[in-house]
């Protein structure tokens, strides 16, 4: 059916092809500044840098090289170039339709300042006119469809929605400005979409009980190496900023921070830990379980093998914090600075994991030993961590300090890397984090951790 054939209605929702085949080249051959016929780095970088992207953010410049390239030749020619854009054409005149209140063909200061109260973005006249200056190319104080193009066009593809696409905005001008990123500008959905992901991705990993000393031991593990799944994840690596001025922790803070929150969870929980394995024993009631405890050893025992847990804790948070940090850091040096895919990120925290286990599992032994004794036929023989360690190692060797443990390592690490490959690859399809996530790559890449 011919255009000429379509209702009214429908006449002013189909787009005009021949004139926007004539845009895209326009668009092309702008940043095409040496007019090879092909999308180059360094062309792509220039044209970023004008409308305030990340051009210094290799992750991102691979990412538009990689949804460019159509046919996978390693080039991106017109021909790429224009099959991306009419493959995401719907889905950019929807968001420009939905910030263009009036059909007016353009977005007004007011139509823009309404979008931007309704996403709760806290910015002021002045702040929404710059906005509007820095795509505003003919001067008239608005942005028409083609201007909105000029933008969208340099977006990752997963950003081209009518709230992602808004905040990409806000992120550039604030840039451009040399403002630091507003810790209150994050999107409306980013909060339920890490809930959601984290909760699909966790979802595929279970704890089975195990009715043993070793199976308390492999619960221990799965908890010590649970920070490496997607859903315990830093702020930054969603893009937000974590403290009140807009600047993210170094490395050497979050692990401080790791190990100290470690200690305080430890410190908290871990009568329910004393009472969890006791549990996995054979008792039946946790209410019976605690009375016999402190009726046998007072209240402290339900803080036996404190010591080691506590150890325990502090070092796998520590180690689970530090060693996929270092994974994530020597994989964008050995990789010109491209971040990891998220199944990349998966074998990451699987390696990590398999490092905070190794160096766990002998205190995790050890303290459920400790936990344990005094019970029916377990008998009190140790008086601490370390008198029960060098006992072990005298008695049974060193591998008993790793009893149990390949049960562990065969179901944890299969885990952590499914569930951090899930988190990923959730946040990466809704681009949770936006653009400013490729910003934070690129400055704090330099002082996250020193080479090794």
């Amino acid at each position: 059916m011919s255009a000429d054939s379509l209702p009214e209605e429908s006449k002013q929702q189909a787009p005009d092809t021949e004139n926007t085949d004539l845009d895209i080249r326009a668009i092309f051959d702008e940043i095409d500044t040496n007019h090879n016929g092909r999308l180059e780095a360094e062309e792509l970088k220039r044209g970023l840098q004008r409308l305030g992207l990340p051009h210094d953010s290799p992750a991102y410049l691979d990412q538009l090289l990689k949804q460019y390239d159509e046919d996978k030749d390693g080039t991106v020619d017109f021909w790429d170039f224009q099959h991306y854009v009419m493959r995401k054409e719907r889905a950019i005149r929807r968001a420009f339709k939905a910030l263009d209140e009036d059909d007016s063909g353009a977005i007004s200061l007011i139509e823009l300042k309404h979008a931007l109260q309704e996403s709760w973005v806290p910015l002021t006249d002045d702040d929404a006119m710059d906005m509007i200056h820095l795509l505003d190319r003919d001067g008239d104080d608005q942005i028409n469809y083609n201007e909105f193009r000029h933008f969208v066009y340099l977006l990752p593809e997963n950003q081209i929605s009518r709230d992602n696409i808004l905040f990409s905005w806000v992120d550039s001008a604030d840039w451009m400005d040399g403002i630091e990123y507003r810790l209150s500008m994050t999107p409306p959905r980013a909060p339920l979409q890490r809930f959601l992901a984290g909760g699909v991705a966790g979802h595929v990993q279970g704890q089975p009980g195990h009715h043993d000393q070793s199976g308390a031991a492999d619960g221990g593990a799965v908890r010590g190496v649970r920070h490496l799944q997607g859903s315990h994840v830093c702020p930054e690596r969603a893009g937000v900023p974590d403290t009140e001025h807009g600047t993210r922790l170094t490395a050497w803070q979050h692990l401080m921070a790791g190990c100290i929150a470690g200690a305080a969870a430890t410190a908290v929980t871990y009568p329910l830990e004393t009472l969890r394995t006791h549990m996995a024993m054979g008792s039946n009631n946790y209410g019976t379980v605690a009375k016999d405890i402190i009726g046998s050893h007072g209240y402290s025992g339900l803080y036996q093998g404190f010591h080691a847990g506590l150890y325990s804790s502090i070092i796998s948070n520590g180690l689970g914090f530090s060693s996929y940090e270092i994974g994530v850091q020597k994989y964008r040096e050995w990789n010109n600075g491209r971040s990891p895919s998220p199944a990349q990120r998966g074998f990451i925290a699987g390696g990590s994991a398999l490092v905070v286990m190794t160096a766990i599992m002998p205190m995790e032994v050890i303290t459920r030993r400790l936990q344990i004794q005094g019970r029916e036929g377990h008998p009190h023989l140790y008086a601490g961590s370390w008198e029960c360690a060098k006992r072990m190692v005298a008695a049974e060797g060193l591998t008993s300090l790793y009893r149990g443990s390949l049960s562990s390592y065969m179901k944890v690490l299969p885990s952590i890397c499914v569930v951090r490959f899930l988190y990923e690859g959730l946040m990466q399809a809704w681009g949770t984090g936006g653009i400013h996530k490729y910003r934070q790559q690129s400055k704090n890449d330099d002082d996250s951790w020193p080479s090794i």
